[in-house]
């Protein structure tokens, strides 16, 4: 119990010292099972060659709703202080499209009873939105006589601490406030927004065949409300997690994943989301395959590991 009060305490701390216009990174309801989009530290935290292919369609039959794919590669180097990664996104919404790719590097460092990571990342983004496709309320509309295609780069870090039991950690994937387009007389119309995260999971041992996990996200962007992702999932038999999670803006997730032999796990997750969007759309999907491939320097993932909880 020391060691859990030691955790929320950590957690609260990491919270209460987050400093965050909308949201604009893409949103995710399986973050749990890779953290790599969202902070460049748990790069080589599942000890292994690790793959993750994420796909999500948000509100199902609503136009122009979300859309978004993920792939992430990630694994400790030789020297298992180091480690590598790298991530593909694409998000689609509406007349935008964003094309992203990122590369991660962290230094782990071994505690007693886990790792501690720093995690720096790089990323060139293609920002493109259609807006001579766009549909204007008046005859003409000098800011939707051409389109926005921007090639951008940014910056991030993040830091990340894991064990057997928890995991806690904190992000700015995106240190850089882009302009994303701007009118021709150079007033600035949108910018990238930098956000923030924080995270942190506990696994409880309820007994030899049932565990469970609370989990916690909350993302914070300058003049726009905090979100938070509060959620938690039991594991039956080391297979199966089965889990939901409310998030504060208004939208509720029920999510599985199973793990289907030693190296490769699928995920699915439906959400709904609260009011009115939620009436006229058929809710959100989101899809998840992942991989881990040991090598010879890789630590054997054992039941109860960091790689099978987090």
């Amino acid at each position: 119990m020391n060691k859990f009060l030691t955790f929320a305490l950590i957690l609260i701390a990491t919270l209460s010292t987050t400093t965050i216009s909308a949201q604009q990174d893409p949103l995710y309801s399986q973050h749990m099972y890779n953290k790599l989009p969202l902070n460049p530290a748990y790069a080589g935290s599942r000890d292994a060659i690790s793959a993750t292919a994420l796909y999500r369609r948000q509100w199902i039959s609503f136009p122009g709703a979300p859309n978004t794919g993920t792939f992430s590669l990630h694994s400790p180097l030789a020297n298992r202080r180091l480690a590598l990664g790298m991530n593909v996104s694409m998000d689609e919404h509406g007349i935008t499209n964003n094309c992203a790719v990122s590369g991660q590097f962290a230094y782990r460092i071994p505690t007693k009873e886990g790792h501690l990571s720093f995690g720096l990342q790089a990323s060139v983004n293609n920002f493109r939105v259609s807006l001579t496709s766009a549909t204007s309320a008046v005859d003409y509309d000098p800011s939707l006589t051409a389109d926005v295609n921007r090639f951008l780069g940014n910056a991030g870090a993040g830091i990340y601490y894991a064990t057997e039991n928890y995991y806690i950690g904190a992000s700015i994937p995106n240190l850089i406030e882009n302009t994303l387009s701007e009118v021709q007389n150079g007033n600035v119309t949108a910018e990238q927004s930098r956000h923030y995260y924080a995270m942190g999971g506990y696994v409880f041992d309820i007994n030899r065949t049932v565990k469970v996990r609370p989990t916690a996200l909350v993302k914070y962007v300058q003049n726009a409300p905090i979100q938070a992702d509060l959620g938690v999932a039991v594991l039956l038999q080391e297979k199966v997690w089965v889990g939901g999670q409310y998030r504060t803006m208004g939208a509720m997730d029920v999510m599985v994943e199973y793990q289907a032999t030693e190296s490769m796990r699928v995920g699915y997750s439906y959400g709904q989301q609260m009011g009115a969007i939620g009436m006229n759309s058929y809710g959100s999907h989101e899809v998840l395959v992942g991989f881990d491939i040991a090598t010879k320097s890789s630590r054997k993932p054992k039941k109860g590991s960091i790689r099978c909880f987090f």
